[in-house]
């Protein structure tokens, strides 16, 4: 089935290069996505994307960046993201995710080193210029992967170790003179949105989707159009659209099996709601 798997609280299932080793290195284009437009997701992992070729928008909690060449994002643990492009135009990317449990397993090493950098008190993302010391050890990690070295993973630890150092010391300041706030809105937008990616098939209502994120109705209206810039049914039926969208491109389903499977009723409102987005009917779409 289409869409992003999660895990038991909500985050994204990262597709790990090895399994049981929280590293994920690969090089991508924008143009291999849905639409040039990336699902919104998140994760407990440091999600680094550098521009290789051309440029990107990324958005973050409610904010969009953008990305030109040479440039590089890094985007802070737990906060929704994703990359699109609005024009269509597409973009070579390295895209390195590294949870932060490769630096250290102790605990009282990660309460000094790891919590402080990680926690609602510290910006969302972070942006660095080419030559940035950050993005030049990002550029390794990459390397590392890509090289074949048979020393691949510690490697990426050793670097990645070492990149925490520098935006640990860049941060320290920032420790000393802030206090942790959690971001409840936040918070109800992730279970929000992780409810409709489990259940898009199924019948979805409003009242469905305030509950999941244990907010009154007209609160997750606000939050849906803060955060995601559309109402939570939009959101819906745009989610929705995407997993067919996938479907029709990788399996041999019927269009009137791939419409129920995505939680469409009827299919004559199904292939309206494509034609709109895509400017075509599934079958035309499947054709090409």
């Amino acid at each position: 089935m289409a869409g992003i798997r999660v895990n038991r609280d909500n985050s994204e299932i990262i597709a790990y290069n090895e399994p049981g080793i929280p590293v994920y290195i690969q090089e991508g284009h924008l143009s291999d996505s849905v639409n040039f437009h990336f699902l919104c997701h998140w994760h407990e992992d440091m999600e680094f994307i550098y521009i290789a070729d051309g440029t990107m928008d990324y958005f973050v909690n409610g904010k969009s960046i953008s990305l030109k060449t040479g440039e590089m994002i890094l985007v802070n643990s737990g906060r929704l993201h994703y990359g699109y492009s609005d024009h269509k135009q597409d973009c070579r990317y390295y895209c390195v995710v590294l949870h932060p449990s490769l630096i250290t397993a102790n605990k009282k090493l990660h309460e000094r080193y790891i919590a402080p950098v990680i926690n609602n008190r510290v910006p969302d993302y972070f942006l660095f210029s080419e030559d940035d010391e950050i993005t030049q050890l990002l550029l390794k990690i990459y390397h590392a992967k890509t090289g074949l070295s048979p020393s691949f993973e510690l490697d990426v630890i050793s670097l990645f170790q070492t990149l925490w150092i520098q935006l640990y010391r860049r941060l320290l300041p920032s420790f000393q003179t802030t206090e942790e706030t959690a971001d409840a809105d936040l918070l109800a937008q992730r279970q929000m949105v992780s409810y409709i990616y489990q259940n898009y098939s199924a019948a979805i209502t409003l009242e469905d989707i305030a509950a999941s994120g244990k907010v009154c109705r007209s609160k997750c209206c606000q939050i849906f159009k803060k955060y995601m810039g559309q109402s939570p049914m939009d959101f819906v039926n745009s989610y929705r659209l995407e997993c067919s969208q996938q479907l029709l491109e990788r399996t041999s389903l019927s269009i009137t099996d791939i419409c129920l499977a995505c939680g469409f009723n009827h299919p004559s409102y199904f292939t309206k709601q494509f034609r709109l987005k895509y400017q075509c009917t599934p079958k035309e779409y499947r054709k090409t």
